[in-house]
């Protein structure tokens, strides 16, 4: 039996390829690459696979570099919105702590919670947003 974590790397795949992006293991290449590039700041044994994968596969549909998603320095809108997507899946779905989710993403747990719950803010007006996070989830967590 899969995982929920396998079952939603398995949906984002499927959405990837949809979209025509690059095959996942060039991918999950790339994003080692990314993350090893910044290792000075980050230890990326300290980051778990979980978060490695999902960070990965939400750059992956947005078009967005992972480097981009985990730079401290990267700041925008467009860019916060992909890290907030980022940070409400890791913790609401895949239940990492705020703490686990902020070394991933080079940020303080408070900027985390803040993400998570401006990410929820957005779900409960956005239905398009929440229809495409609904498709994103695994049908055993959504219920």
């Amino acid at each position: 039996m899969k995982s929920d974590l396998d079952t939603l790397v398995d949906v984002f795949d499927a959405v990837a390829a949809r979209q025509g992006k690059r095959s996942a293991i060039e991918a999950v290449l790339a994003a080692d690459r990314a993350l090893r590039s910044r290792r000075k700041l980050v230890k990326a044994s300290t980051i778990p696979d979980a978060a490695r994968v999902i960070v990965l596969r939400v750059a992956q549909l947005h078009g967005v570099p992972v480097s981009h998603v985990i730079d401290p320095a990267r700041r925008g809108r467009w860019l916060a919105a992909v890290r907030q997507e980022a940070a409400w899946l890791l913790h609401r779905r895949v239940g990492l702590s705020l703490h686990q989710i902020g070394r991933a993403l080079e940020r303080d747990h408070t900027t985390v919670l803040y993400a998570v719950r401006a990410f929820e803010r957005r779900l409960a007006t956005d239905e398009v947003l929440a229809r495409r996070i609904a498709d994103l989830t695994p049908a055993s967590r959504a219920a």
